[in-house]
């Protein structure tokens, strides 16, 4: 964002605009450009999909809104009208990671985010962790737990994780109880009326998981929707919950010795089978979920290759 705002201020100023003043408004950063009696007013924001947009519906001079806009995606729309993110902080929001990988923990994180910290979180660029590198996770989930120090982040590693799996149904199950202790605890030490969670399930479990603490938490609502990071404080939990998955699988596969790839396509096959041949099947408990289809497709490689030999 900063780099959209360099370009418009040295734009500003070849057109003999001087800068009268720069502040924080939601979401992005309003600069205001003075020229003989006139003056304009530019905004920068970044919006709900994580890109920089520039508002120009306040530019009086139509060749000054024109020229603007071409630095960027501009809009006509009010920053008023932009798409709201599902609910305006105070707040706090949860996210998960690793339950679509073989290998690797669970991982829930939660964030509260004050309105000061919701600005300051859009001003650092973040967005949702599946929009975002490795090494940008990386570098965010550590700006973002100094940005919103009242944060959570519950890792299950697999071997806890496979002893649980046996005392719920299935597993929305425990990540819902995962979630409702997360939130429970950042709660407790900072109350909000709102919490937004991103839905990873038909039923809201989360909800009743709390009924009996909400008054004493002071939650309100329990909100459970689609692609909730589009809210800033959601995507900083997903931030975190993956920063924090992805720093623990390298750390089994450095106590290994083997790599343990992510996710759990063709080449998880070939992981999973290249570890029962090394450590054996039972180990595999200690760096993997053992209920995914690839134990198997794994144990089908290994036993293929036993017979090639």
């Amino acid at each position: 964002m900063q780099n959209t705002i360099d370009t418009i201020s040295g734009l500003l100023a070849s057109q003999g605009y001087r800068i009268s003043e720069t502040k924080q408004i939601s979401y992005g950063v309003q600069i205001t450009a003075v020229k003989n009696a006139s003056k304009e007013n530019i905004r920068v924001y970044q919006n709900l999909q994580g890109r920089i947009k520039i508002d120009v519906s306040l530019v009086k001079d139509t060749a000054l809104a024109a020229l603007v806009s071409l630095q960027g995606d501009s809009t006509k729309t009010s920053l008023a009208n932009a798409p709201a993110p599902l609910c305006e902080p105070p707040l706090i929001g949860t996210d998960e990671a690793g339950k679509g990988d073989f290998f690797g923990p669970l991982c829930v994180a939660g964030v509260y985010c004050s309105k000061e910290d919701y600005q300051n979180l859009a001003s650092l660029g973040v967005r949702d962790s599946k929009e975002l590198s490795g090494s940008q996770v990386s570098k965010l989930a550590a700006q973002i737990k100094k940005t919103c120090p009242i944060h959570k982040i519950s890792i299950c590693m697999p071997q806890q994780y496979n002893a649980l799996r046996a005392s719920y149904p299935n597993l929305n199950d425990l990540l819902s109880a995962m979630h409702a202790e997360t939130i429970a605890d950042i709660a407790s030490r900072q109350p909000s009326k709102h919490v937004l969670v991103d839905k990873f399930t038909g039923k809201k479990t989360i909800p009743g998981l709390l009924k009996d603490k909400m008054g004493a938490l002071g939650i309100a609502n329990i909100i459970e929707a689609e692609r909730a990071e589009r809210n800033l404080a959601v995507a900083a939990a997903s931030i975190l919950a993956r920063d924090a998955f992805v720093t623990s699988t390298d750390g089994l596969s450095k106590r290994f010795g083997q790599h343990l790839p992510l996710g759990a396509s063709r080449a998880v096959d070939l992981a999973c089978a290249a570890f029962i041949g090394e450590y054996g099947k039972a180990a595999l408990a200690q760096v993997a979920k053992l209920h995914f289809k690839n134990l198997s497709k794994g144990e089908l490689i290994y036993g293929q290759w036993q017979r090639a030999r």
